[in-house]
């Protein structure tokens, strides 16, 4: 993947000639330069120039396959080229107005599925994180329901503060709004004291087996004046938020799979319903795109 004046571009990384990783070479007059002998490749993948060879023709099977990307908070790869879909999208980013944003991504222990799970688990935070009250861990007033991206949740649950920015806008029970985007990916909104709200909006890549990539992006709906402030707190919630996930795979990387989830409570339908989503999606090949 590499960037030009053109925008990005996916191409495979290895050069056909003699094996070298292109991702180890430069850009050179908006194509990817191969390390080992300076052959170039545009952004289709086409072998644009062998400078050993300046009058010859090209070698026949010098190019490389080329991948349709999207860019929308994060960059969305379309194996199958002939996919025109929008990509998942979280519509209050949009606002730059309202909205601040900070985003990172973060490689971490423990299988993707195992990872959605885990982001459409409410009942975990009170005993995994600090920012919810683990003396009271109750899921209250839940709705599940399905519509056309995926399935929605939402709920309340007893939140606490962990710094003095969050308890100046907590609220005795916050109200969760949580929506699965088949396959991978998920948006959390947590409402605050009026106007407040946090939104996490995370997707899921799966690395293999036992790793996986977490990509997200936090956003907060107030503005702070002051650049320095503003620089603070957006450090201050980077932390925070890394510091989530790896809260979280602590927990992941040492679980022990289970072949069946036949033990359950009633806030766990929340996760089994988008289980089963996925499931049937699987089962049916459907023509959605695998992100």
């Amino acid at each position: 993947m590499f960037r030009n004046n053109e925008g990005i571009s996916l191409i495979d990384d290895i050069c056909p000639h003699r094996g070298a990783k292109l991702s180890m070479g430069r850009i050179k007059n908006n194509c990817v330069e191969c390390p080992y002998h300076g052959w170039l490749y545009d952004s289709n993948g086409k072998l644009v120039d062998v400078p050993s060879h300046v009058n010859e023709h090209k070698p026949k099977h010098g190019n490389v396959n080329s991948y349709k990307l999207k860019e929308n908070h994060f960059i969305w790869v379309f194996p199958d080229p002939t996919f025109d879909v929008e990509p998942p999208d979280c519509i209050e980013f949009k606002d730059t107005k309202t909205w601040e944003t900070i985003q990172g991504e973060e490689f971490v222990d423990g299988n993707w599925i195992d990872w959605i799970m885990n982001g459409l688990d409410i009942s975990h935070i009170n005993y995994v994180h600090e920012f919810a009250d683990e003396d009271n861990g109750n899921v209250a007033d839940m709705r599940v329901h399905e519509n056309e991206k995926g399935i929605r949740c939402t709920a309340s649950v007893i939140p606490k503060p962990v710094n003095l920015l969050t308890k100046t806008i907590q609220v005795e029970a916050s109200k969760i709004n949580i929506e699965f985007i088949y396959p991978n990916t998920t948006c959390i909104r947590i409402k605050l004291k009026e106007p407040y709200e946090f939104i996490t909006f995370t997707s899921i890549t799966p690395i293999d087996s036992h790793k996986t990539m977490v990509s997200w992006v936090f956003g907060y709906n107030f503005k702070i004046k002051d650049p320095m402030v503003q620089k603070y707190i957006k450090n201050e919630l980077t932390k925070e938020m890394k510091k989530t996930i790896r809260e979280d795979e602590s927990i992941i990387k040492n679980s022990v799979p289970l072949d069946v989830l036949d033990v359950n409570v009633g806030c766990d339908r929340f996760q089994l319903a988008c289980l089963q989503l996925m499931l049937n999606k699987i089962k049916d090949n459907c023509s959605t795109p695998f992100w």
